[in-house]
């Protein structure tokens, strides 16, 4: 059913483009709605853990929101995903995780755009000429260069957890090409290459400067489409000052990218979440001031207090001196932006330089862990 939806006249199948979601293990994350006797709704779950700036975030990515074409106009979608989400919670989710086209869809269950996952740099063919090939370039052995890839993923600030058996079945992916770069007998950075409807350009990257670039080299040598997709993160990266110190200055919002879409989130458990961010909100306090402020979500009548004191922060209970009353949508632009947290109350007063000294909380997941 989702393939007829999704997948219709082309040479890609759901389960395999999204092997980490449609496996055994996973089953019980695979809402469905019967009617009839036979699936007529479907979302999938994909309980991952995003980490950023220090901070650690279970998260249920969502795939495969589909209705068969008999069926809709029934609300079906509506009541799949109002069960998603109770299964998120159940599962300890911060928050619920997306990319799509068609944002309205989601804004009535309270789902949110939020800000930039990054932008995509947009090469042509003729850039070759640009990058020079110091390093060696081979085509990525799993069974030998696993461990040496691992280590360059984990080495960024900003990833998805991933087991041994998630890097196996994204490096495996059918339309993927995985290129190493070696110089005296070492790997020294990796790139992912990939050219389906659903991930396009490069969707993951890792390395020395020298390696990106020789690699960068050999994949516009073989590239054959009309333009080349380099995804990177939002703020500064090796890849983005490669690609700008080589005079590749064209750019687009990620979100605007082919195989993207609309960064979405659903805050599912608000106190949880601000705990896991901790880290990041004492980076960005002043060691001298002291406030507090308090959140209530109206859909959910979840509230939570923050209290900021000499470098430290504390996520509690009980009433403050501000109190920011805000929607499930609203909530999730404060966190997450992609404006500032003071254009969202109605009498900022003094909590507004504060708040928008905390908030927004930039974070990046490589195209390569879309679902």
């Amino acid at each position: 059913m989702v393939n007829h939806v999704f997948r219709a006249d082309l040479d890609q199948n759901i389960a395999s483009d999204y092997p980490l979601i449609y496996q055994p293990g996973n089953l019980e994350n695979l809402r469905i709605l019967l009617e009839d006797g036979k699936i007529v709704t479907h979302l999938a779950i994909a309980p991952r853990e995003v980490i950023d700036h220090d901070c650690h975030f279970p998260v249920g990515m969502v795939n495969g929101v589909a209705t068969d074409p008999d069926y809709r106009g029934r609300g079906f979608a509506r009541r799949v995903t109002e069960d998603a989400l109770a299964k998120m919670l159940d599962n300890g989710c911060d928050f619920g995780l997306l990319w799509t086209a068609t944002a309205d869809v989601y804004r009535s269950a309270g789902w949110e755009v939020v800000g930039s996952n990054g932008w995509a740099y947009v090469l042509s063919p003729d850039c070759t000429d640009h990058f020079q090939k110091s390093c060696a370039i081979r085509a990525c052995d799993v069974e030998t260069d696993l461990e040496a890839l691992m280590s360059i993923y984990e080495s960024h600030p900003f990833r998805t957890a991933r087991n041994r058996s998630d890097f196996r079945a994204l490096y495996s992916l059918p339309k993927i090409d995985v290129f190493v770069a070696e110089s005296e007998g070492y790997i020294q950075g990796y790139l992912v290459a990939a050219w389906g409807v659903n991930k396009e350009g490069v969707v993951e990257w890792g390395g020395t400067a020298a390696a990106l670039e020789s690699l960068l080299c050999h994949l516009l040598s073989m590239w054959t489409m009309d333009r080349l997709q380099v995804f990177v993160p939002q703020g500064p990266s090796t890849m983005a000052d490669l690609l700008v110190g080589k005079g590749c200055k064209e750019r687009i919002p990620m979100e605007e990218g082919r195989g993207s879409g609309l960064k979405m989130v659903r805050v599912v458990h608000l106190r949880q979440l601000l705990e896991h961010l901790v880290p990041y909100l004492e980076q960005r306090l002043r060691n001298d001031e002291s406030f507090s402020f308090g959140l209530t979500v109206t859909e959910t009548g979840e509230h939570v207090r923050v209290d900021c004191a000499a470098g430290r922060v504390a996520i509690g209970h009980g009433r403050s001196d501000h109190e920011v009353t805000l929607t499930l949508r609203q909530t999730a632009q404060l966190i997450f932006g992609p404006g500032k947290p003071s254009s969202l109350l109605a009498q900022p007063g003094e909590i507004a330089g504060p708040l928008d000294r905390l908030f927004p909380f930039d974070f990046h997941v490589w195209m390569l862990d879309y679902v």
